[in-house]
């Protein structure tokens, strides 16, 4: 601490720089970080702040972070005091102590000062607090102006100090041109004169430092140079890295430094003093650079990827820089640059290189056309004043032109034209073109992640802004939200740039992006958020003056210029452009007009225009058609009629010279037309006539008949395969109006039908096995090659056919499907794999379960079978969607084989293809529950809740988002609703379902158009103290939350004000709130586990729930439907019912789990059925009339589920998790597991093999039973009955008895269990004793005593025969014991605890021997002992296994295990020379001692932490256990024999995640009769063999061929040969392989005969 020089009675300034906490209790294994902060107080409050978050599940909290000094200003006397809180997930924040001493007294302490307790009886601290203060020195003003450059050059020196050294080139693999340079360069071919250049370079550095002194705009900088340059030269030479163009790049900068410091202008010369600035910053980023390329493998190994002149070339660059900025210098002028980053940093760069564009999705066909620029010469004026705008780099130039006028105007070619010209400067940024006749694909979200992209076009520092703007978060590139595109795609990284010049981005057709309300919002970034791009952007927007784009563009703001589209009275030049464009387009390739034309013609058809360059171009093309029986002249005389004037005229004029008026023609072309301009997307001439001709004769019609004629007002006619549009979207609004069409007007009636019926025809004409031809299974559809994309096989209209079917049958007239109802049966009972075929191939397998969801009520009229199997075709698309859309023959190789043997689909095509796998054991019957996950939140989901209809959803997240989706098939409805500064923690639909309500952790509460998708209201304001306790009332009318001073308001939403008075809060923290369903009245629960239900109007309280007898604090609560009943759920992992008017309780708890904390509560709509949701990820149904949980718990959340829902007919729940995904259920159709008793699905908590390797004991619990069983380890059968049962739901542990004669169990309700395995009662009653849990249990090795360790910090030794203990308990831990172990003689008992240590113990005197065994930096969970006794090995959390002398205690160091995570169990092979542990990764690994060494491959397929591990006596097997229902028995020997795949880098690398297992061959079942008849041959030059991604489901060959695709939860129970049982072996999957075809011969599959 730093003592003040000046103390008295004024005030002085301090400078908080930090603070440690020390002494708090750790966070065990299953706990989340701690989360933790401080606020400090001075004076009593009148100065005050409260510091940052830190996480942590240690002891210490450290705050020294640059963002965590402050300043403050007070009296020597003052007194400041320090308060430290922890936040909670679940409940409100916990307040654990102060500290509160005169400031003088933290300046000088030096040791901790002690946290008093902040609740009374809570008895004296072990958390302390330091802080570091410092009184700050005026003289320190001065320095204020170099901070930043000190802070720069401070962080420059400690990167320096931490610089590692350059990989060896002789350990990577070279593989790319050039690369052979590079490595010459790197091993040291060229090595001579690095430290010649260098060392005169850093002295001269050195020197010009000194000289520029007194420059305060340059010698920070220059010493910040010096330190980077400096620290490049150490690493540099010291690895000998010699490239070439680095030492010219260095001999540049000496060569630079050598003139300056000659010069002896440098001292006084302001004009130069920006040009050595930016010469010193440019040296800071070229050392970066030359740092980064010497220290970072990662940047090294791109730099060799990549072609060695991408390296020349950065290195060019800095060297020309250094010549510019000499020149710069010698002028005195200010540096001109196109565009650069203010700092080009090293991790910048790295970003640069990892990023891939094409995660950002690009629209092609959007950009300027050559072909629509105007032609040259006309329309200059215009064309100048944009240009001159664009041009000008004045910082008061507004950023916006908007350029309006009527559709035919000739805005496109103003915007096209401009598009060329900056195209042509090197300054066009972007351009995007909307159209109307493809708004499927050029939509707004699709605007700014065009822009994005273009700008990387040729701009580097841009595409290296962007990385960094979107970091390592690649939901920003897909985003369809456009307030998120607008922030990560353009104006991050916009603001990192510095511009000079300007950058032209243009928008054409701004009015045909979308609907008024779709592009509403797009309209408002457009209008107000442009501004805030640097200076030198500009925004081109044309589009028609629709009333909300004039609205959103104003003039008078000064921001933005708007440009009307000149008319013939305002622009005189506007008739003569138009005269030249018609004179170019109609004359002959010789410049001579056609033949019987005057000059005056031209004129007068100028005249006609009014204007309208589109009726120019419609007329010309008009005009220059070919038509048998009509010449040019008569064609003109009819365009010159009087009358006919306007785009309309001209339009009526076009068609009736094409079209005979007969009623049968004009019937055709309506048709035609309307094909073109209802289909869902454009199609060709090929495709639409694909699809006419499928229609009867009478129906048919002939598109090369009517189209190719149209060529002056439709593109794509002259070709057939290019997609048909309207040439200007004028023509399809003149088509679709009655009054303004009048003949040709093509109504809305029928079109959709024929659509149907020719896309239900076509399908079932062309629907066949094979759609994409494929020759091999062994390729996913991507890695097909051929001479044609495998899409194109696909034939166009066969794939819109796929895509849209549905869509256009659900807007058919009623009762239309009995007129397609053969076709709908055919396609779904003899087409439907072949239509999944289709959509694979062509990539459109999201299109199907929407195109069945559409059309299911029209399906049922083909009948009942029909009905069912398109039913079953949802569930079948959306639990097969993955291997559908991977890989087209697996849909009958793969998807098939998994099918519930309930399923209509097996049922149906199974017989149809008998060459293929089949399931031996452990198939489903039923489809599972869970229907649709939905993965897009990026963070937390707090919230969800159906709406009225239950057709659709709404979340809010931690990642500030308010989302809406489709209830049935969850596909995003929309892109995100952004506007919240906070989580968003309650959610709901107004009572019409029109509008989303959302309150946020910044509080305040967002009203949002559902339709609008924009805020219509926020509200909250001035309630800035707005706890984490929200909700919403369920018709959206009232929100209650709880301020800081503890008391609950209830806000009318309609009023926009709090109704009634305060809810008094008891002076306690308000837990939970929730509203009945009518809103009368309101229910809170409170941190001193009170609960109170509230009348909302009055502010009275109606009853109080009796929980005085309560133990726990209620976390949830919800009213039952008739508002009754409340249900509640606490943090002891109970569920309770309570009489809404008495506060009685009704009945018994249900217990979910006693370590779980129950986080969400909901009943259905008609009461009968709880959901809960806990901290344990577990998601369960409360039956309230049988008054038990109904099944099993729904299994699929791996975090807690801290919201749950019913749908509003009860058939449905959804849930939202803090593993960021929604997942909706089917609780009406439950799977054949959920129907299964609980206590027959036991969960097993330990296992130990018999001595004579055959037989495994099991200790494992049910629902409310523990369970003692014997297995047979080669059948996995179980052997007799259970030998012992008794109820506990806490079982936590369990040993065997070296002689196999008696196990050992323990619990969490601090007892323990011997028994008898020859017996079936206990042994003896409970060993009591312990005053906590049991976890750990061990016999001697005689088997007379056991010993036993507790969380209450003890071991205890036991007498096998009295039960009795012996001697006393052995003290000394601080912490949990979590496993102990006996020496081999029996003398000693070795402990781990949760306090870090391992401790020895004299068994005969219960004593400890020596001190404890330090080493691990966590707590130790595992101890093993080696069969001869001399080692002891521990696991920690902290990841490492440690091995110890078990004479000495010595540690001899951590044993390279291959982990990456937490170790929790571990066990010594027989033979001693090898240890077994398993992590919390799910994977299990083997450590050769003598090496230090992982061998072999790690034992991989567990859905969780591995907790337990036995290896039986002959070494030959090992069992495992995670706390699941399956124990795994794996073959020991082949997996210790076999080696990692060399074709892979490190084993390291393919099992972090834990996803990827490898056997020798490929066998799914032990039987003989099951295994393969077609081989699959392992390639000699491979070691990968056969792989299992646990991640994909796919089984895979020699690393590269798809041989079989497995759902991930049946394939975590298959039969390998490295786990060939699993216990209870009912559970294990086995396959018979000895039909199934594969490769080459995979066709054979399907008999069409069968």
């Amino acid at each position: 601490m730093s003592t003040p020089d000046n103390p008295g009675s004024g005030q002085n300034k301090y400078t908080f720089a930090g603070a440690t906490i020390e002494g708090l209790p750790t966070r065990g294994l299953f706990k989340s970080e701690g989360k933790y902060y401080l606020t400090i107080n001075v004076d009593d409050g009148e100065v005050g702040w409260t510091s940052r978050e830190v996480r942590t599940k240690g002891s210490v909290v450290v705050w020294s972070a640059v963002e965590d000094k402050h300043e403050f200003a007070c009296t020597p006397t003052a007194k400041l005091q320090v308060a430290l809180y922890k936040k909670h997930s679940a409940r409100p924040v916990e307040h654990l102590g102060t500290a509160l001493s005169p400031l003088s007294n933290w300046l000088i302490a030096t040791n901790a000062v002690p946290l008093v307790p902040a609740f009374k009886g809570g008895g004296s601290s072990s958390i302390q607090v330091k802080l570091l203060l410092v009184q700050t020195k005026d003289s320190q003003k001065e320095m204020r102006g170099l901070d930043t450059a000190h802070v720069a050059i401070q962080g420059a020196a400690a990167g320096a100090a931490s610089l590692g050294k350059l990989p060896s080139l002789n350990a990577l693999v070279v593989a790319k041109d050039g690369a052979e340079h590079v490595k010459e360069i790197a091993t040291g071919n060229i090595a001579v004169g690095i430290g010649s250049a260098w060392e005169p370079l850093l002295d001269r550095l050195d020197a010009f430092t000194r000289v520029v002194d007194a420059v305060a705009e340059v010698h920070p900088y220059a010493k910040m140079a010096w330190t980077v340059l400096s620290a490049a030269y150490k690493l540099v030479k010291s690895q000998q890295d010699r490239d070439a163009k680095i030492q010219q790049l260095v001999n540049k900068m000496k060569d630079v430094y050598e003139f300056l410091c000659d010069a002896n202008e440098l001292r006084n010369d302001k004009a130069r003093e920006g040009a050595l600035s930016r010469l010193v910053m440019q040296t800071v980023d070229c050392g970066h650079f030359i740092s980064s390329y010497a220290k970072s493998p990662s940047f090294f190994c791109r730099l060799l990827e990549q072609s060695v002149s991408n390296l020349s070339s950065k290195i060019d660059e800095y060297s020309n820089s250094f010549d510019g900025l000499m020149q710069d210098f010698r002028n005195g002028s200010q540096l001109r640059t196109e565009i650069a980053t203010v700092r080009i940093l090293a991790d910048i760069k790295d970003l640069a290189a990892d990023m891939d564009l094409r995660d950002i999705p690009y629209t092609d066909g959007a950009g300027y056309e050559l072909s629509r620029r105007c032609l040259p010469g006309t329309r200059a004026a215009l064309l100048d004043e944009i240009s001159e705008w664009a041009s000008a780099d004045a910082p008061d130039t507004p950023r916006l032109f908007v350029l309006m006028g009527p559709a035919g105007t000739g805005k496109s070619a103003i915007a096209h034209t401009i598009a060329d010209r900056f195209e042509k400067l090197k300054q066009l940024g972007s351009t995007f073109c909307f159209s109307t006749n493809d708004t499927g694909r050029r939509r707004p979200e699709s605007l700014f992640r065009n822009m994005a992209r273009d700008l990387c076009r040729q701009r580097s520092a841009f595409k290296d802004a962007l990385s960094k703007s979107i970091e390592d978060d690649r939901s920003r590139c897909g985003t369809k939200d456009l307030q998120m595109q607008f922030e990560y795609l353009i104006l991050g990284p916009a603001r990192l740039l510095t511009v000079s010049g300007t950058i032209i981005m243009i928008i054409d057709a701004l009015d045909e992006s979308a609907t008024v309300e779709e592009r509403a919002q797009l309209l408002s970034i457009l209008s107000q958020r442009l501004q805030e791009l640097p200076a030198g952007f500009r925004v081109l927007i044309t589009s028609r003056a629709e009333p909300d784009v004039q609205d959103a563009f104003d003039p008078s703001s000064g921001t933005v210029i708007v440009r009307r589209m000149p008319t013939m009275a305002s622009d005189s030049q506007l008739s003569k452009d138009i005269l030249h464009y018609i004179r170019h387009m109609v004359s002959e390739r010789d410049g001579r007009l056609p033949s019987g034309l005057e000059d005056s013609a031209c004129e007068t058809l100028a005249e006609k225009s009014e204007g309208l360059f589109q009726w120019a171009f419609v007329a010309c093309r008009y005009l220059k058609g070919k038509r048998m029986g009509e010449s040019t002249v008569e064609r003109y005389t009819l365009l010159t009629k009087p009358g006919n004037t306007g785009l309309d005229s001209l339009y009526q004029l076009v068609l009736s010279q094409i079209l005979d008026p007969t009623p049968r023609v004009l019937q055709s072309f309506q048709a035609v037309m309307g094909f073109v301009l209802t289909a869902a997307e454009p199609l060709s001439m090929e495709a639409l006539d694909s699809l006419l001709q499928t229609l009867r004769p009478e129906e048919s019609i002939d598109v090369y008949g009517f189209l190719p004629f149209l060529g002056s007002l439709m593109s794509g006619v002259g070709e057939t395969n290019v997609t048909v549009r309207p040439l200007h979207s004028s023509f399809s609004e003149f088509l679709e109006s009655d009054q303004r069409g009048g003949v040709y007007h093509i109504g809305k009636s029928g079109h959709h039908e024929r659509l149907a019926k020719a896309s239900l025809r076509l399908l079932n004409r062309r629907l066949h096995f094979n759609m994409g031809g494929l020759e091999t299974s062994y390729l996913l559809n991507s890695e097909v090659k051929c001479t044609r994309k495998l899409q194109d096989r696909i034939e166009e209209a066969l794939a819109y056919a796929c895509k849209y079917w549905g869509r256009h049958l659900a807007i058919c007239h009623s009762g239309f499907e009995q007129y397609v109802a053969k076709e709908i049966c055919g396609l779904f009972m003899e087409k439907f794999l072949f239509w999944l075929d289709a959509c694979s191939i062509s990539a459109n397998v999201e299109f199907i379960v929407p195109s069945i969801i559409l059309a299911i009520d029209r399906v049922r009229h083909a009948g009942t079978d029909v009905h069912d199997m398109a039913k079953d075709a949802i569930k079948f698309v959306r639990f097969f969607g993955q291997p559908i859309a991977d890989c087209a023959a697996h849909i009958y190789l793969s998807t098939l084989l998994w099918a519930p043997s309930t399923s209509k689909t097996i049922h149906i095509y199974g017989p149809k293809y008998l060459k293929a796998a089949q399931v031996v054991s452990g198939r489903e019957t039923l489809w599972p529950t869970c229907e649709v996950t939905i993965r897009e939140h990026n963070d937390w989901v707090h919230c969800v809740a159906f709406s009225p209809d239950g057709k659709r959803l709404v979340s809010g997240s931690a990642d500030k988002t308010v989302r809406l989706w489709d209830a049935d098939t969850g596909a995003a409805i929309g892109s995100p609703l952004v506007g919240h500064d906070g989580p968003v923690r309650s959610v709901a639909f107004s009572l019409d379902g029109k509008h989303v309500l959302s309150v946020s952790k910044d509080s305040t509460l967002r009203i949002w158009d559902v339709k609008k998708r924009d805020v219509i209201a926020q509200q909250l304001s001035g309630h800035d103290s707005v706890s984490s306790s929200i909700t919403i009332s369920s018709d959206g009318r009232l929100v209650a939350f709880c301020h800081s001073d503890h008391d609950v308001r209830v806000w009318n939403i309609e009023a926009g004000d709090t109704i009634g008075q305060r809810l008094p809060g008891l002076n306690n923290p308000v837990v939970c709130l929730r509203f009945s369903l009518d809103g009368e009245r309101l229910v809170s629960s409170y941190a001193n586990r009170k609960v109170r239900i509230w009348d909302t109007e009055t502010g009275g309280v109606i009853s109080e729930l009796k929980t005085a007898d309560l133990g726990s604090i209620i976390l949830a609560v919800a009213f039952s439907p008739d508002g009754r009943q409340i249900v509640s759920g606490s943090n002891d992992g109970t569920i309770r019912v309570w009489s809404a008017e008495t506060g009685d309780l009704f009945g018994q708890p249900f217990i979910v789990g006693s370590t779980a904390e129950v986080l969400t509560v909901a009943f259905s709509a008609d009461g009968k059925q709880v959901v809960y949701g806990t901290d344990e990820a577990e998601l369960g149904l409360w039956n309230l009339e049988l008054g038990k949980r109904k099944g099993a718990p729904l299994e699929g959340h791996v975090l807690h589920i801290p919201s749950v829902a019913f749908s509003p007919d009860g058939g449905r729940l959804v849930s939202g998790s803090w593993d960021n995904t929604i997942r909706i259920w089917d609780i009406a159709a439950e799977s054949s597991i959920t129907q299964l008793e609980e206590d027959t699905r036991q969960k097993f908590v330990g296992v130990a093999f018999a001595s004579d390797s055959r037989h495994l004991v099991s200790a494992g619990h049910g629902e409310k039973t523990g369970l003692l069983y014997r297995w047979d380890a080669d059948t996995g059968r179980q052997v007799g009955e259970p030998f012992g049962a008794w109820e506990t739901s806490s079982l936590c542990s369990m040993a065997l008895s070296p002689d196999g004669r008696h196990v050992i169990t323990g619990e969490q309700d601090n007892a323990a269990r011997l028994w008898n395995t020859e017996t079936s009662p206990t042994l003896h009653q409970a060993l009591s004793g312990h005053a906590g849990p049991v976890w750990a249990l061990a016999f001697s090795p005689d088997g007379r005593q056991v010993a036993s360790g507790s969380g209450d910090h003890t071991a205890r030794l036991w007498d096998v025969r009295t039960g009795q203990p012996i001697g006393k308990p052995m003290v000394g831990h601080e912490g949990d014991i979590y496993s102990l172990v006996f020496s081999r003689d029996g003398k000693r008992v070795i402990s781990c605890s949760a306090d870090h240590t391992v401790r020895i113990w004299d068994s005969g005197t219960s004593e400890a021997v020596d001190a404890p065994l330090r080493g691990h930096d966590d707590e130790i969970f595992s101890l093993a002992i080696s069969p001869d006794g001399k080692y002891i090995v521990s696991g920690s959390l902290d990841k490492t296994l440690r091995l110890w002398d078990a004479e000495t205690g010595l540690d001899l160091g951590e044993l390279r295990t291959g982990h990456r995570n937490m170790i929790l169990c571990a066990t010594f092979a027989p033979g001693g020379r090898r240890v077994i542990s398993g992590s919390v990764n799910r994977s299990i690994r083997v450590c050769d001692i003598e090496s230090n060494c992982p061998i072999g491959l790690p034992f991989v397929g567990h859905a969780n932490v591995v907790r337990f591990l036995s290896c039986s006596p002959d070494g030959k097997r090992l069992a495992s256990v995670t706390g699941e229902t399956v124990i795994r028995v794996w073959n020991v020997e082949p997996r210790l024999v076999s080696s990692p795949p060399s074709s892979v880098p490190e084993p390291v690398e393919y099992v972090r995640d834990n996803n990827t297992a490898f056997v020798s061959s490929f066998a799914l079942s032990p039987a003989a009769e099951h295994q393969l008849q077609q081989p699959y041959l392992v390639d000699n030059a491979s070691d990968v063999g056969i792989s299992i991604d646990f991640r994909t489901g796919w089984i895979m060959g020699n690393g590269r061929d798809y041989l079989l695709w497995v759902p991930v939860d049946m394939l975590r129970r298959m039969y390998t040969e490295h786990c060939p049982v699993m216990i209870p072996i009912e559970q294990m999957v086995t396959v018979d392989l000895s039909r199934f075809v594969h490769g080459e011969r995979w066709t054979e599959c399907y008999d069409p005969d069968a």
